[in-house]
């Protein structure tokens, strides 16, 4: 009894009561949304193809969760489908070795990926995470982003002074200023003006200020090589940012322990693993955890954004060392005999 009482209580603090969970999931927000749909999303699959009960309802219930996650976050449901179809697969057919099946499953899922967005749409898989890191480096830095039928154009914010405004969204760039712009139809490469000609209109597109909390990230190339180079160092960011000493505010901080709690949990977990464990539990819940991390670390250079991007991910990591956490270990140290 013992066991199984621990791992409820600590599935229940894993899945509820994380400070992140708690803060961005219980205000009027978008992540309150997504937690919700996620949560009826795997409820309703299981009970429709895995235990096969309550038919109608649960169909309905999968139906709307899939809908709130398309009108949301569209990739946690991208990465939540293979994961759910390899535990359906391995669940049928008595798969012995599930991790390297999904492991399959997801590289072919991503070389499949990778080709059909090549040959249909202008930019292909890792040519749109470049783009996306790219975009968000420099929203992170701030500055006025201005944008005509050629270019789209950056003045960092402390040189507002460079622009002359010709109505409340509408401005052209002074002759002599410096700024940076990329041409509409490559947003890849990045030309530096350092003494401006340009007597170009733009249209106002972002007024931003500086992030508080950027981080230095690796520059993702739209190539394979650079993805699989940058890959510890946006693991690292997701699982890790905001460090405990390099956190500023309060708020920070407070995401800062917990994700030293929850790293420490990992560990834990990981050196007092388990035989017989849910092998292919663990396997669903570690891909669809890894694929929105790496999504995460690769496109978002600010601490503050990774907490709130990761916030519908916890529970999965969380259930991840659960899974595999051997709670005889601690039954050992509780039967130890008082001196």
């Amino acid at each position: 009894i013992f066991a199984p009482k621990l791992k409820q209580n600590i599935l229940f603090v894993g899945v509820f009561l994380l400070p992140s969970v708690l803060f961005w999931g219980s205000g009027v927000l978008k992540e309150g949304i997504l937690l919700f749909a996620l949560g009826f999303f795997f409820y309703s699959f299981f009970n429709v193809f895995i235990h096969r009960r309550n038919l109608v309802v649960n169909i309905f219930m999968l139906v709307v969760s899939v809908f709130l996650l398309l009108i949301t976050k569209q990739y946690l449901l991208i990465a939540a489908v293979p994961a759910l179809a390899c535990f359906f697969i391995v669940e049928k057919l008595s798969i012995t070795k599930p991790f390297l099946f999904y492991l399959g499953v997801y590289t072919l899922a991503f070389g499949a990926a990778y080709g059909v967005t090549a040959l249909t749409s202008e930019n292909n898989l890792v040519e749109t995470l470049a783009l996306k890191q790219r975009d968000f480096i420099a929203t992170s830095k701030g500055g006025v982003f201005l944008q005509n039928g050629r270019e789209f154009a950056r003045v960092a914010p402390d040189k507002k002074v460079f622009l002359d405004t010709l109505s409340k969204s509408t401005f052209k760039i002074k002759p002599g200023s410096s700024y940076m712009y990329w041409k509409n139809e490559n947003l890849i490469d990045t030309i530096f003006v350092s003494s401006s000609a340009d007597t170009a209109t733009y249209k106002l597109v972002w007024d931003l200020p500086v992030a508080g909390s950027a981080l230095e990230v690796p520059v993702l190339e739209p190539s394979i090589a650079s993805l699989l180079k940058t890959a510890p160092r946006a693991l690292h960011n997701a699982l890790a940012k905001p460090g405990v000493l390099s956190s500023k505010s309060i708020l920070e901080k407070i995401s800062a322990i917990e994700n030293s709690l929850v790293l420490l949990f990992l560990i834990v977990c990981t050196l007092w693993c388990r035989t017989g464990m849910q092998k292919n539990l663990f396997s669903l819940c570690f891909f669809l955890s890894i694929t929105i991390l790496f999504l995460i670390g690769y496109t978002t250079p600010v601490a503050g954004a990774i907490v709130r991007y990761k916030v519908p991910v916890l529970p999965f990591i969380v259930l991840c060392g659960i899974i595999t956490f051997d709670t005889n270990k601690l039954k050992l140290f509780s039967d130890k005999p008082k001196p």
